[in-house]
């Protein structure tokens, strides 16, 4: 079993006639992607030579007698690819596209669960300063900040720093905070009144159009789209 919350990609690996249960808050605002993978299934999906962790190995290799479970950080192409597929409807036209989302968000989780990933092989202490870049990037400042003033604001090299960022996230420092910017435009849309105008000069767009462009390459829908099927 995969599971995929709170920004953090996980896996659980379950033995036979056990149950698994969540507990959720009454105040908790999360969505969760769970993708459960029968072993002949999970078997096919992995190649020769791939290096999964040992309790993977060990449910291909046959029935498991414990529970074992481990996380990382979602890379943000996980993430995006997650959004993706919460926003398909659940109607007989999306079927098929729901199955290969679906399928890319496996093929994508059993490529981060590698340990020869190059993001496993990064330190602890430039994960950690990746993860205060991303708090960084999340801010008013953040976001209008260059690259070497984020080098700078992380004590870090520019280069090692672009790298390490790519290796973690699965991205460049710009595309995420394009994703941000297009996300919190989303929020918006859905929560608030304020025109489209307004919302795309915010997001950094002089022009409606070139905002409505960026804003379907990220999500597949048009903002106006996107504010309709939320209200209706």
């Amino acid at each position: 079993m995969l599971v995929s919350q709170a920004n953090r990609l996980s896996f659980l690996v379950q033995p036979p006639g056990s149950a698994k249960r969540e507990a959720v808050s009454a105040n908790a605002r999360s969505r969760t992607v769970t993708l459960i993978c029968a072993r002949d299934f999970l078997y096919d999906l992995i190649l020769e030579g791939d290096a999964m962790p040992t309790p993977i190995h060990d449910y291909l290799a046959g029935p498991v007698s414990r529970f074992c479970f481990r996380d990382a950080p979602l890379p943000l192409v996980m993430r995006t690819a997650a959004e993706e597929l919460l926003a398909l409807r659940t109607d007989q036209r999306s079927e098929l596209m729901f199955e290969a989302k679906a399928l890319e968000l496996l093929c994508l989780s059993l490529r981060e669960l590698s340990p020869a990933s190059s993001a496993d092989q990064l330190k602890p202490r430039s994960r950690l300063k990746v993860q205060s870049l991303c708090e960084l990037l999340a801010t008013a400042e953040g976001m209008s900040m260059s690259i070497a003033q984020l080098s700078r604001a992380v004590a870090w090299n520019e280069t090692q720093m672009m790298e390490s960022f790519r290796n973690v996230t699965g991205t460049t420092i710009s595309n995420f905070r394009n994703r941000l910017r297009m996300e919190r435009a989303l929020a918006e849309l859905r929560n608030t009144d304020r025109s489209i105008t307004e919302i795309a000069y915010d997001a950094g767009y002089e022009h409606p159009s070139n905002f409505a462009t960026a804003f379907r390459r990220t999500f597949g829908v048009t903002p106006r789209m996107s504010r309709t099927a939320f209200t209706d």
